[in-house]
């Protein structure tokens, strides 16, 4: 018993050393935990935290693969589905992001997701966005989205900025309806901690 307990730990061990564990915060509704392999794949649960009972909270699963083609071009392609713990509503969807470098401090940003929702039908959202890095911890984001933030698909536009320390990202960003009332905005803040190890970080600074 005692060998296939230390057999299981060096077994875990060499999963987490080719992986990293993240943590953290979406839209300031949902938080999110997920886990990428060395190879590029990856997981990732979503939990709603609204201000409701357990029943009404949402939860969400998906999973992806994420290429990095070199310090300019960076891609990721992911499948998702969620539902409420009543089973009032579910979704499901599958998303692809891509991001372009072409000046050291300008990155062009543009996603799109199509996507099934129970009681509102199939949609195909997108978004486009620039980013402007100011220096290595902070940069200036700019978007254009109709990707839902809370379920339903809105033309909204969002300003904001991103602030990197080591592992840790925040971005806190401010979303304004296109049409309709404007005083309809929201403060959005997303956070990521990120457990990286050497192995998984020499895998990423060498493409």
């Amino acid at each position: 018993m005692r060998r296939f307990g230390c057999l299981l730990l060096f077994l875990m061990g060499c999963i987490l050393a080719r992986a990293q564990f993240y943590i953290g915060l979406r839209d300031s509704k949902y938080a999110v935990a997920g886990y990428q392999w060395n190879s590029g794949w990856q997981v990732q649960l979503d939990q709603s935290i609204f201000e409701a009972n357990l029943r009404s909270q949402y939860i969400r699963g998906g999973g992806g693969f994420q290429f990095y083609h070199n310090r300019y071009f960076d891609f990721m392609a992911s499948a998702f589905a969620g539902t409420t713990y009543c089973n009032n509503f579910y979704d499901l969807g599958a998303r692809i992001d891509g991001s372009y470098l072409p000046l050291k401090w300008l990155e062009l940003d543009a996603g799109i997701n199509p996507r099934y929702d129970s009681d509102y039908g199939y949609e195909t959202t997108y978004l486009v966005g620039l980013k402007f890095h100011i220096n290595d911890e902070i940069a200036l984001l700019s978007q254009y989205s109709t990707i839902p933030e809370y379920r339903i698909s809105e033309k909204r536009a969002r300003l904001g900025l991103q602030f990197k320390v080591k592992n840790l990202a925040v971005t806190p960003m401010i979303s304004v309806p296109v049409k309709g009332n404007t005083l309809n905005l929201r403060i959005l803040v997303g956070l990521k901690y990120e457990f990286i190890t050497q192995r998984y970080l020499n895998r990423k600074n060498s493409n």
